[in-house]
């Protein structure tokens, strides 16, 4: 049986679905970091991360570290994810089966076409979807929010984005404007004002073996991370053009497409993640084991459908609203809040404080303390000394 590699300080929420799912079926699982040391030990998975370690020095440093990742740990399902080290990864994908590492995903052309920005907003609207408005350029003045995305995936320039930033007010235009962007390598898109939906699935060549929906209650300031939120419903022309754009490329793998829902019941394409995603937890609270369907596609096997739950399972980070409201009193922009009725249904979990990785819980919170006291301190001193 191949063992699954999780590279495991990427996206720490993500690994912790990942090894509840994939230890629950007996897969025995490796988890690697880029340096000593992960929030694995402070979990039950501890023994899940034997010291292998990868280097991200450069492309070629990377794959020759998972080469060496594999000569120790033997056959193994490396699983998707971090965008930058995940397209070196995706470009060498051949070599890497050649080594004994299976990466279930698609070939690079088809990755940087639908992860890239640009190409996936005009892929999407060929397939029915709406694509919010986009202006010309960077704004000089600030005249209302807009998002600024970076055409293509870069990560060795400074004057290029490799997040879209929300711009609301006049301040986080100017902390934009001291960046100095090349502007032919972005774009700018108006602001859709309405819920965030994360449509998640698992495709064969196109065909759809495993879906879920959420919906976004709570964002972190400046459209980061999703700090709350709750299984929802699409429309079916909704996942169906979706579906139709996937089976057009011949998908296979994992994907995480984030539409939002505009006054009057349009639906717009935002962008698409073709990885594993934070808020994973809350799609296997629900039965839908992305985890482990994926590990099966990897392997040959028909992935299991989704398993039915008698009481729908909500998702909470808590230190997440603790790191979000850092990034507010810096950047002086606000949660993203869109409440609903339906959500008062739904029994909440938060991510971390369970019986196997309570430690970790307790030493994330604490250090999101820390943070929060350390800058309401350091703002007292700036009043002060003013």
């Amino acid at each position: 049986m191949p063992s699954a590699l999780l590279l495991a300080d990427i996206n720490p929420r993500a690994t912790i679905a990942c090894l509840r799912s994939l230890s629950r079926h007996g897969v025995p699982v490796h988890c690697a970091t880029s340096r000593p040391g992960s929030f694995v030990r402070y979990t039950r998975y501890r023994d899940s991360a034997p010291g292998v370690f990868y280097r991200t020095t450069d492309q070629a440093t990377f794959c020759n570290s998972l080469i060496e990742i594999a000569e120790t740990i033997g056959e193994c399902i490396l699983f998707p994810a971090g965008e930058r080290i995940l397209r070196w990864a995706v470009a060498n994908k051949e070599m890497l089966a050649a080594r004994g590492m299976r990466l279930p995903t698609v070939g690079i052309d088809v990755y940087e076409r639908v992860s890239d920005k640009k190409s996936f907003v005009s892929l999407a609207a060929t397939f029915g979807l709406c694509a919010p408005a986009e202006r010309e350029g960077i704004p000089k003045s600030f005249d209302g929010k807009v998002v600024v995305k970076p055409r293509r995936g870069v990560w060795d320039r400074p004057d290029v984005l490799t997040n879209p930033v929300l711009v609301e007010s006049a301040q986080a235009l100017h902390a934009l404007s001291q960046r100095n962007l090349d502007p032919i390598s972005h774009f700018v898109q108006e602001y859709i004002e309405g819920p965030s939906y994360y449509y998640c699935a698992l495709y064969d060549r196109g065909r759809k073996l495993l879906d879920f929906v959420q919906r976004t209650l709570v964002q972190q300031p400046d459209g980061r991370a999703v700090v709350k939120a709750f299984p929802a419903v699409l429309p079916g022309r909704v996942l169906e053009s979706i579906d139709a754009m996937m089976r057009s490329l011949d998908f296979h793998g994992l994907m995480m497409a984030e539409v939002r829902e505009a006054p009057g019941g349009r639906y717009y394409a935002i962008e698409c993640n073709p990885r594993l995603w934070g808020p994973l937890q809350l799609a296997l609270d629900n039965g839908a084991d992305f985890p482990f369907g994926l590990w099966q596609l990897a392997t040959g096997e028909e992935p299991l459908p989704r398993r039915p739950v008698s009481v729908p399972v909500g998702y909470i980070w808590r230190a997440g609203y603790l790191e979000g409201w850092i990034l507010k009193r810096r950047t002086g922009v606000g949660f993203q809040k869109y409440p609903d009725p339906a959500s008062r249904k739904v029994r909440f979990r938060e991510v971390w404080l369970r019986a196997d990785a309570f430690l970790y819980f307790c030493v994330e919170l604490m250090g999101a303390v820390r943070s929060c006291l350390r800058r309401f301190v350091g703002d007292v001193r700036l009043r002060r000394s003013a």
